[in-house]
């Protein structure tokens, strides 16, 4: 049911990006900050016991934020991702150009053989 509701709330989230992106960035911020803000909180835990006690689970949790954020780091458009996105963009333009210029070559071909028939 959880998974039911999180592809519910993805798939409303595109649908109001195409309408209005700006206020959708918006709200995947606040998104990404509320659930950053309750990581958090429960990693520290609700008992003063437990905020004194720091140790292994400290660790993990700094382990697991670090990673958090390089994943976050390799979605944004900052990182690597730019670079392999304007070079696959680059190869769809000379392709799509190259098969521009083979449809004119086989037009001037076809229309070539059509004025020497007629």
């Amino acid at each position: 049911m959880k998974i039911f509701l999180y592809f519910v709330l993805i798939i409303a989230f595109l649908i109001f990006y195409q309408r209005e992106p700006i206020i959708a960035g918006v709200f995947f911020v606040i998104f990404i900050v509320a659930f950053l803000y309750f990581k958090i909180r429960k990693s520290k835990g609700m008992g003063s016991s437990r905020f004194l006690h720091k140790g292994l689970d400290q660790m993990n949790a700094n382990n697991d934020n670090l990673m958090f954020f390089f994943m976050m780091q390799q979605l944004s458009k900052n990182g690597n991702n730019a670079r392999y996105n304007t070079e696959f963009e680059a190869n769809v333009n000379e392709k799509w150009n190259e098969k521009q210029e083979y449809i004119n070559a086989t037009k001037e071909k076809i229309l070539a053989m059509l004025d020497i028939k007629s």
